[in-house]
């Protein structure tokens, strides 16, 4: 049960790129006969992340998750991926995520069909502290934003250029010519 877990010292690990947690009520702490800790805990993040959007709507990213201790330098604590090696280098399993599926990004990079699993990557930059990144590699799926934003944009346009074409006397069908556009825009956003 939980009981235990309060006489247990549980290191204070920090999110760097973090915006919002929520954890969740799933729990899962073994401790080895070696005095290895292993400890699972269900949260839902909201992290940082940069963008470079100049390619869109064919951009892709690596979104990193950065954790790290927030007082105990790598001589008292050691970070490492679940199945991954004490030390700097790629290994272990990063994010694990069942049955990703999004409209708008793909998620590349996982070495299963089934399940979403990404390595993860341990960092020490200065010989004091562990950091482990977890990243995932999202790429767009270029037809939803030409569905969604550059063709309606485009109808958009078309509809509105279109009324320079209407007789000049003929006001009622410039008239709803003009409002059509505002019509659309108010639909669609």
């Amino acid at each position: 049960g939980d009981e235990g877990e309060d006489t247990i010292w549980i290191p204070d690990l920090y999110i760097d790129n973090l915006v919002q947690m929520t954890t969740g009520s799933a729990k899962l702490t073994k401790i080895s006969p070696d005095g290895s800790v292993w400890r699972s805990v269900q949260v839902l993040v909201t992290i940082k992340a940069h963008f470079d959007l100049s390619r869109l709507p064919y951009d892709d990213h690596e979104v990193r998750l950065i954790v790290a201790s927030y007082s105990q330098p790598s001589a008292n604590l050691r970070m490492m991926p679940r199945g991954g090696q004490v030390g700097e280098g790629t290994s272990g399993i990063g994010l694990i995520a069942a049955n990703v599926r999004h409209k708008v990004w793909e998620f590349v990079g996982s070495s299963s069909p089934d399940m979403y699993t990404t390595p993860a990557r341990v960092r020490t930059p200065d010989d004091a502290w562990d950091y482990v990144d977890m990243f995932m590699h999202i790429k767009r799926k270029p037809k939803y934003f030409v569905d969604h934003a550059v063709y309606p944009a485009g109808v958009f346009a078309a509809i509105s250029y279109s009324q320079f074409w209407v007789d000049a006397n003929s006001a009622p069908a410039r008239a709803t010519l003009a409002v059509i556009p505002v019509l659309i825009m108010r639909t669609m956003f």
